[in-house]
């Protein structure tokens, strides 16, 4: 992933080439290159659930990721991980796992189990896209989703993790369940270390 403005990292997902490079892809050939009107995309293609894990981030420990999706089926099991090791495990100790699923927008934290910690309501129309924003900072999670073009809401959830094991740095990974989704302009903004939980 390229460097972009003030430190950010940035992908448009136009690039074939560069999926293969900066992406691990725990099912290969799980994401494809493709357009989904009006954007430019990385497609997952494969039903498994897989976890692809950007290789091109260096480790960070306070950061935002945001990026756009799109849900074309009723299946809807689509994941971030933040703070991810450099590898393709689905649930590793440690992990923190933000998961739309059953209508809900799920966090876990792997211990190495996937230890539900708040699970608010998030019905997706499957005919729009949504964006998904999330912080890190020290040991505090936030996040929410929202339709594209529409006010982007408050923070869905805010949670404070306690496990000593918690990852002190890391990168991103994207877990999908199911194919046919579709994701777009993904973004990483480090946040500067603040103070406090």
């Amino acid at each position: 992933m390229s460097p972009g403005s003030r430190g950010n990292f940035d992908d448009r997902c136009n690039s074939g080439d560069k999926l293969v490079r900066e992406w691990l892809q725990g099912t290969p050939a799980n994401w494809s290159q493709a357009y989904l009107s009006p954007y430019q995309t990385y497609r997952v293609v494969n039903g498994a659930a897989s976890v692809n894990t950007l290789m091109s981030m260096p480790p960070a420990s306070n950061f935002e990721v945001d990026f756009k999706f799109f849900m074309d089926n009723a299946s809807p099991e689509l994941g971030c991980y933040l703070r991810k090791g450099r590898n393709t495990t689905d649930g590793e100790l440690g992990d923190i796992l933000a998961l739309f699923i059953s209508g809900t927008m799920r966090l876990y934290f792997c211990d190495p189990g996937f230890t539900l910690i708040a699970s608010p309501a998030l019905v997706l129309d499957i005919t729009k896209w949504y964006q998904f924003k999330a912080q890190i900072i020290n040991r505090t999670v936030r996040y929410k989703a929202w339709i594209v073009g529409t006010s982007e809401p408050d923070w869905l959830a805010t949670q404070y993790l306690t496990r000593w094991y918690m990852k002190k740095n890391g990168t991103i990974g994207i877990r999908s369940g199911a194919n046919n989704k579709n994701i777009a302009d993904i973004r990483i903004t480090p946040i500067r270390k603040v103070g406090g939980p």
